[in-house]
């Protein structure tokens, strides 16, 4: 929870929607920052809308995985993008795309795919 400079996924441990973010802060911070949103309510914070449309579900908080390292915030972004553009609308839990990119990069969603799928499993 120490790192940071990072691309995320956090998992319902419900239903198996992500959630993938970007943050330069520490890995434990962000993640505080999260549930605090959830705990006050905050309607722009995916985890709190998908706890609300689904109040049986939970957030694995502890198992978050880490899917690309990037030091430069607007690389950093563009990643997340990807990653979250290469996703099944049906799988993640986002509720925007993050930065936005060019469709072109469309051709590569399997192979970004593959990657997180790889990474996962790391």
């Amino acid at each position: 929870m120490q790192q940071k400079n990072r691309v995320y996924k956090f998992d319902c441990a419900d239903c198996k929607k992500w959630y993938i973010g970007e943050t330069g802060q520490k890995m434990e911070s962000r993640k505080y920052q999260h549930q605090n949103d959830v705990k006050n309510g905050k309607k722009t914070n995916a985890f709190f809308m998908h706890l609300q449309t689904h109040n049986t579900h939970s957030i694995r908080w502890q198992e978050v995985v880490y899917l690309e390292n990037e030091e430069d915030w607007k690389k950093r972004k563009i990643k997340e993008a990807l990653i979250i553009n290469a996703m099944e609308p049906t799988q993640i839990m986002n509720l925007e795309k993050g930065m936005e990119i060019n469709q072109c990069w469309n051709e590569f969603n399997p192979n970004i795919r593959n990657i997180v799928q790889k990474k996962e499993k790391s």
